[in-house]
């Protein structure tokens, strides 16, 4: 953040943005070290809207991305993320309808998931006598 904060100072301190942009604004305007700059960005830094992306899906074999289809978590035993966060790009349309279903998606699979570890299971038990 501190790096994306000195780059857009340096932009807008540009020859082009003179009559624009006169003086740094608020409590910008007093910061002259990183640890001030830091403190700065702890205060002032949020989220807007709905994150997406941060945990982006890919297909199961891709190199990229955090989940596979089936919202596991690549790399990590028995982790799913199951939020907004696996979406690749942000949707044109309200987020309530995608969350529904990813959330029915996410339950049929830990219920696909337990009924088939429940069949192998009795299919080991049954080898067993």
């Amino acid at each position: 953040m501190r790096a994306a904060v000195r780059t857009a100072q340096r932009f807008l301190s540009a020859s082009a943005w003179q009559d624009y942009v006169t003086t740094p604004v608020g409590a910008l305007a007093n910061v002259t070290t990183d640890a001030a700059l830091d403190n700065y960005i702890r205060s002032g830094a949020g989220t807007t809207w709905h994150i997406v992306g941060t945990a982006a899906m890919s297909a199961h074999n891709a190199s990229y991305g955090v989940v596979n289809p089936d919202l596991r978590v690549k790399g990590v035993t028995g982790l799913r993320i199951v939020d907004l966060s696996v979406l690749v790009r942000y949707l044109r349309s309200r987020y309530n309808s995608f969350i529904l279903r990813q959330r029915f998606i996410f339950f049929s699979l830990l219920c696909r998931a337990h009924i088939l570890r429940r069949l192998h299971i009795s299919l080991l038990r049954g080898r067993q006598t």
